[in-house]
């Protein structure tokens, strides 16, 4: 019997295998959607809770400075995420859809995780909460609505009142995940990291480190307007 020939492969293409797999890898983990031009005079829309509420002129003022036009800009006090899905998908739908939205939710979600186990009637379990998640970003990515530019603002994490230490980082991620996909789906999403960027700046917050005084009222808009860019980026 004659012993198998061994196949010499040269180094270089070796060398080469090598760099396409690692260029393949590069592009399947950056966002593979941005939106093509310029999107400065789009409609901009920002829906959300008592931070978006709390934050709503600063957010139009900045947004009106940058050279966008205005949708709507609200937000209701102790709102849950699957409780303004439909102003989410309004928002973007119709002959007056925003091209941007900002989603500020999550906050009561965590908090009414939190309570599970307890007597209030408020309580939910936080795959509860994913599900409407997802509930919610399916029907922002049905074909036919105005919205190129998805930017969802994460909760904090940094204090244990209303569960956000314990549960926030797991509803961030769950919201995190939907960036590559909504990228491939023909939206560009950016998640905006507000755990992070308001980390170190007690200042910005209220005694609950969940509200914000006026600093952190401008610097969460801040935080929208500069996420809305990296859209473009």
């Amino acid at each position: 019997m004659l012993a198998p020939r061994r196949v010499l492969v040269p180094a270089a293409a070796v060398l080469a295998a090598v760099a396409v797999a690692v260029a393949t890898v590069a592009v399947v983990n950056r966002p593979v959607r941005t939106v093509t031009g310029d999107l400065t005079g789009a409609r901009l829309s920002a829906i959300g809770d008592s931070l978006i509420k709390a934050s709503k002129e600063e957010v139009a003022a900045k947004a009106t400075a940058a050279g966008y036009a205005l949708g709507r800009v609200d937000g209701i006090n102790g709102i849950e995420t699957i409780k303004r899905k439909d102003d989410l998908v309004a928002a973007v739908n119709g002959p007056d859809g925003s091209r941007i939205l900002v989603v500020g939710l999550g906050t009561n979600n965590v908090h009414f995780a939190s309570l599970v186990g307890s007597a209030d009637i408020r309580a939910k379990p936080l795959a509860a909460s994913l599900a409407d998640v997802d509930a919610t970003m399916e029907a922002l990515l049905t074909p036919g609505a105005t919205l190129e530019c998805l930017v969802w603002i994460g909760v904090t994490t940094q204090t244990p009142n209303d569960g956000l230490d314990r549960i926030g980082p797991e509803f961030n991620d769950h919201v995190r995940s939907w960036v590559g996909p909504a990228n491939k789906r023909g939206v560009a999403m950016r998640y905006a990291d507000w755990d992070a960027y308001s980390r170190g700046h007690d200042d910005w917050f209220i005694a609950d480190h969940i509200h914000f005084t006026a600093a952190g009222q401008q610097a969460y808009a801040d935080l929208i307007l500069a996420t809305v860019r990296e859209c473009t980026d």
